[in-house]
């Protein structure tokens, strides 16, 4: 049976032997199949961040251009109300010249008729006074 009993323990230890090489290989599998998977993830992470940074860039590029065009936008429509504001300028200050004339020219009308009737007063008032005079001087 000591034969039989070597044989079995060495039997055994072979068996032992063989299960510890194959959980090492399992166990080394795994650990590579782990780090496989986590450089996977990293690889996956750096991705998507390299993603995400490409997407903040156009984004912020788009804003940019879209700024610049606003303020283009406004400055050109700032021009076109200063451009309408000096039109509008102009236009009221022509008005304001000929309005200016049409007064002129009725107060210099209005004070010829003025002076006229004065005239035609100062010769009645005058005749008058000769009148009288003459009147004065007969009696």
């Amino acid at each position: 049976m000591r034969v039989g009993g070597v044989t079995e323990d060495a039997e055994d230890r072979e068996i032992n032997w063989e299960l510890q090489l194959c959980s090492n290989f399992v166990n080394q599998e795994l650990e590579l199949r782990s780090d496989i998977v986590k450089l996977e993830l990293e690889l996956h992470s750096d991705i998507v961040k390299l993603e995400l940074e490409l997407q903040f860039d156009f984004v912020n590029q788009e804003l940019e251009l879209h700024s610049d065009i606003v303020n283009q936008e406004l400055e050109l429509h700032s021009e076109i109300v200063k451009l309408e504001l000096e039109l509008q300028f102009d236009f009221v200050n022509q008005e304001l010249e000929h309005h200016s004339d049409i007064v002129n020219q009725e107060l210099e009308l209005h004070s010829d008729i003025v002076k006229l009737e004065l005239e035609l007063r100062f010769d009645s008032v005058n005749l008058e006074l000769e009148l009288h005079s003459d009147f004065v001087n007969r009696k």
